[in-house]
């Protein structure tokens, strides 16, 4: 299988990058802006691309030797970038898109969570991403939508659910080791969890005004 990883040189996928790498014979091509300075090729694993993902050229090439098989892995989820690679996965029959988002964009925590979080962002982030995530889901790409919870680094946790409801999700935190392992899962299934846009989160630590790292 290969797998294109857009936003490469992300924590997220930098972490998924080493997992991939220990835990398949997957080969993974590696798009970022700089990526030549930012992350290393390994010959017959990883192939580096630089570029900009909201150039169209630049997706083609990138998706060009991609079959229908393979899958994209998009860090990134802003709807001009969405505007172009699911326009030019349609065109080049790559079929499987799982995208790392951000939660909140619902207001679909508690009332104190939801406060906290727009005090600390703003409300344009939020329309930005809700503006991504409908789009991504008015494509009939074999997709899944991941809203993570808010983020932070712990190898030894590993613990997630997800959960596609839009209202009243408890969640407030995962790993960002956590998240990686889900998306392993996804790539191991391929045919689990298609055409859905699911809240990620670590189901011991609910129902908090924040996360207990703030």
């Amino acid at each position: 299988m290969k797998l294109l990883i857009i936003g490469a040189a992300g924590q997220v996928a930098r972490k998924l990058t080493d997992l991939l790498l220990w835990e398949t014979d997957f080969e993974l091509l590696l798009l970022a802006r700089q990526a030549h300075k930012r992350l290393k090729q390994v010959p017959g694993r990883v192939t580096v691309i630089d570029g900009d993902a909201t150039n169209a050229k630049v997706i083609s090439q990138a998706l060009a030797g991609l079959t229908a098989s393979d899958a994209v892995f998009l860090n990134l989820s802003e709807k001009a970038i969405l505007d172009v690679v699911i326009p030019e996965m349609k065109q080049q029959g790559v079929k499987r898109l799982i995208v790392a988002a951000g939660m909140g964009i619902y207001d679909e925590n508690t009332p104190a969570f939801n406060a906290w979080a727009h005090s600390i962002v703003a409300q344009r982030e939020f329309d930005r991403g809700r503006a991504g995530a409908d789009t991504v889901e008015a494509s009939d790409l074999d997709y899944t939508y991941m809203r993570m919870a808010w983020l932070y680094n712990d190898p030894n946790d590993l613990a997630y659910t997800t959960n596609p409801s839009k209202t009243d999700v408890p969640g407030v935190q995962v790993s960002r080791e956590a998240v990686c392992k889900y998306v392993l899962w996804l790539l191991q299934h391929p045919t689990e969890d298609l055409q859905v846009n699911v809240a990620v989160y670590n189901p011991s630590v609910l129902g908090l005004a924040k996360p207990t790292f703030y």
